[in-house]
């Protein structure tokens, strides 16, 4: 607003930032962040099945299903929230949780790694 009242020129003028695909962009962000909750359930999912039970070994269709698990977990835990920060533009707050849960994710890998290494 101008001093006189009025609106302030070329405000009615301006382009809108939004274009009509964000909001599909964000949808598809939003469901890759919740997808990253997952990650978790997904790795010990994959650690059950290989478990041995009872003295026995995993079977070869186990050891598969292992691998299949084991390839999700890893493919939610980075690729999700890696495909969520560059499907947002800018400074969207899904692109900020996305980049929190990247960072997460290469954290808690280097823990594991270190632990390894400490066995």
């Amino acid at each position: 607003m101008t001093t006189d009242g009025g609106r302030a020129p070329d405000v009615e003028d301006r382009p809108h930032r939004r274009s009509v695909g964000d909001g599909v962009r964000a949808a598809i962000a939003s469901l890759l962040v919740a997808g990253w909750l997952a990650a978790p359930l997904v790795l010990y999912a994959s650690l059950i099945t290989a478990a041995p039970f009872f003295g026995e070994l995993p079977t070869e269709a186990e050891r598969a299903e292992v691998s299949r698990l084991a390839v999700v977990g890893v493919a939610l835990a980075f690729l999700a929230p890696l495909a969520a920060a560059l499907l947002v533009r800018g400074r969207h707050p899904l692109r900020v949780v996305a980049l929190i849960q990247l960072g997460l994710s290469l954290l808690a890998t280097f823990a594991i790694l270190v632990a390894a290494a400490l066995n």
